[in-house]
């Protein structure tokens, strides 16, 4: 669990031993030194925004950094409006966690199953997450035809709803089999700004018929 390294905690930790690995400074172990004061609360902030699943396929990307609660009475750790309380053994594992809370929820969202304790909770996370990267990760690649009009340093085509592309250097090869003024078909996911993120299956096809 990184923390950043210029934060201090809201209050003093004297009651518990926070040892950091040697690399990241990894909040490892708390120990309690004496019994804490009931209520006393120490407040990180969680110096990570982007975690990843799948072997890095997939990302969640927070607009903020979470902040995290330490409650030293029961040496667990909370994330601010995440619902998502764990105890300290089990800190170092909290970008898991923090995936698998945000999935659940969005599972449970998607199906209208949202508990009211978990809905609540939801609606804070959706201020807090990137939707709008987080659909477009999850969207598919979709069918879609056009025309190679240039082939130069960079491709350019024109789809056909008119509008017109330049085709990222990493997917050039996907259009080796064309030739210049060719129409084609292919399966494309696109980002924000249009920009396609994923093209695969580009065959040529006739040209349309003209009306």
């Amino acid at each position: 669990m990184i923390l950043a390294a210029h934060v201090v905690p809201a209050a003093s930790v004297s009651y518990a031993s926070l040892a950091p690995e040697t690399q990241g400074g990894a909040l490892t172990t708390a120990t309690a030194k004496k019994e804490p004061a009931k209520g006393r609360f120490s407040t990180f902030q969680f110096d990570q925004k982007i975690f990843a699943w799948e072997g890095g396929r997939f990302k969640l990307r927070l607009k903020e950094n979470p902040i995290l609660i330490l409650n030293p009475a029961n040496l667990t750790v909370e994330m601010k409006d995440w619902g998502l309380e764990l105890n300290m053994g089990s800190a170092p594992e909290l970008p898991r966690y923090i995936v698998r809370r945000f999935l659940f929820l969005w599972s449970q969202a998607q199906n209208n199953a949202l508990s009211e304790t978990d809905a609540q909770s939801w609606e804070k996370i959706l201020g807090l997450v990137d939707m709008q990267d987080f659909a477009v990760q999850q969207s598919e690649p979709r069918y879609i035809e056009g025309q190679l009009l240039a082939i130069r340093d960079v491709l350019r085509v024109q789809w056909h709803d008119g509008t017109f592309c330049y085709i990222p250097r990493e997917f050039t090869s996907r259009f080796d089999l064309l030739n210049e003024g060719e129409f084609f078909s292919a399966f494309v996911k696109f980002g924000r700004n249009d920009e396609p993120i994923a093209i695969d299956r580009v065959l040529p096809v006739a040209a349309p018929a003209v009306a």
